[in-house]
């Protein structure tokens, strides 16, 4: 197949665990409990802290209601990040890359025959949104998540996408990795 757009577009993703992390972190917090030790492993293990009543309020206070920006906190080409898992069950990564403007393009036609034909034949079409989605960087900085709710991903982008390609070819491989 294909890439979309420039190799410098960046997001970011987030491993369930990470993700997992964060909102037992939003939960300790809002609940005025001590932080668990659900913490990053390659860090020194700390015994939970005691808060008094005041602090504790405070934090709630300070957490409750608010939003957060979560992530893996490694920003990658939206098409860079799927290269483990494609390679890693056995397929070629894409070579040519299309130019945004000229997916815009066909995404737009597709739109259009979608709306013609969608009564008859149903089927989900590529849309201008998605190739804006690839085509843009968009990723947040996660200081807020870090400093109010002590958030910190312990599972590395790398690491996340092992343990997804181990489990894809245990659990579901494709057919030419099937014994």
């Amino acid at each position: 197949f294909f890439t979309v757009g420039s190799k410098d577009t960046l997001v970011e993703f987030i491993y369930v665990d990470n993700l997992v992390s964060a909102h037992i972190r939003a939960a300790e917090r809002i609940m005025k409990i001590p932080l668990s030790k659900h913490q990053n492993p390659e860090l020194p293990i700390e015994e939970p802290e005691e808060l008094c009543d005041e602090e504790a309020e405070r934090i709630k206070d300070m957490v409750s209601g608010q939003a957060y920006f979560v992530s893996d906190c490694e920003p990658v080409n939206n098409f860079e990040f799927f290269r483990p898992l494609i390679e890693g069950l056995g397929y070629s990564y894409p070579f040519i890359a299309l130019p945004t403007f000229l997916m815009y393009y066909i995404a737009w036609m597709i739109e259009v025959i979608h709306r013609v034909v969608s009564r008859f034949i149903n089927f989900q079409p590529l849309t201008r949104t998605e190739i804006s989605k690839v085509s843009v960087t968009h990723y947040f900085k996660p200081d807020k998540s870090r400093d109010e709710l002590g958030y910190v991903p312990f599972v590395t982008m790398e690491e996340g996408m092992k343990r997804v390609v181990d489990h894809v070819k245990q659990n579901n491989p494709p057919p030419h990795l099937r014994k």
